[in-house]
């Protein structure tokens, strides 16, 4: 009976060294695959966070630019990213607000690693680029610009922002450890599509382009002969009086009462 027993409790031991030694190596696969896990997510965000700062970049320029203000410079749009997309979120957004490294309070706490390291090290490891160019697609890349130029209508109206963000080492945690990420994102808007924001400006394209209105151009050289002809025909018909041969309407047409 005392061999029985004896022979049991070994087998017993043994069994749970091998639950420990099962235990430690999975936990060697596991931790570091639970705590990777949880670090994609917040790459996921800076990633997200990057695409939305773009968006907020090149609207800001578009909106600058057809109001006719000084556009915002690139350095200026950094510094409003920096301080409304990668700070702290609880952080109030002031006109012309900034952020410090120094100051803990400017600090997205979710942008950390596990070791409360901080993975945009510095906010100037935010940039900020803008660049302003023609739409190349279309015949031979450029039927746009081209039917631009010949209808004297904008074609330097594409803004691009590209927003970067370089991300910091994750230590003691392989591969990210030795993991080069830079997040690069950007956002393109077209402004002044040539379409026609009021009555006045349509009338300003339509006289400002010999192709859209070739009679402008014709009525320059025969404008002394109509007006000698007016007259004359207008006794053959009355309204020939009103004629004119650069006319545009300068007032919207009003809708007919059976169409209200």
């Amino acid at each position: 009976m005392k061999n029985k027993n004896h022979f049991g409790g070994s087998s017993i031991l043994r069994q749970k060294g091998q639950a420990l030694v099962e235990f430690i190596v999975w936990s060697i696969v596991i931790i570091p695959l639970i705590l990777m896990i949880a670090m994609l997510g917040k790459y996921a965000d800076l990633n997200q966070t990057a695409l939305q700062a773009s968006r907020y970049a090149a609207w800001e320029k578009t909106v600058t630019t057809q109001e006719k203000i000084n556009p915002k410079s690139d350095a200026q749009l950094a510094e409003e990213i920096r301080a409304r997309f990668f700070s702290n979120v609880g952080r109030h957004i002031k006109t012309g607000g900034s952020v410090k490294d120094s100051n803990k309070e400017d600090r997205n706490g979710f942008h950390e690693d596990h070791h409360g390291g901080l993975l945009v090290k510095t906010f100037s490891d935010v940039s900020v680029t803008t660049t302003k160019s023609k739409p190349a697609f279309g015949v031979k890349g450029n039927l746009l610009s081209d039917a631009g130029s010949i209808f004297k209508l904008p074609s330097d109206n594409l803004w691009r922002a590209d927003v970067g963000v370089t991300v910091a080492r994750i230590p003691l945690l392989t591969p990210l450890d030795r993991l080069n990420l830079n997040v690069a994102r950007h956002n393109v808007i077209l402004t002044d599509a040539w379409e026609a924001g009021s009555v006045a400006g349509e009338v300003t394209r339509l006289k400002n382009s010999s192709a859209l209105a070739p009679s402008v151009k014709l009525a320059e050289q025969i404008r002394p002969l109509t007006g000698w002809m007016k007259e004359p025909m207008a006794v053959i018909e009355p309204a020939f009086k009103y004629f004119k041969l650069d006319s545009f309407v300068s007032d919207p047409l009003p809708v007919p009462k059976d169409r209200r």
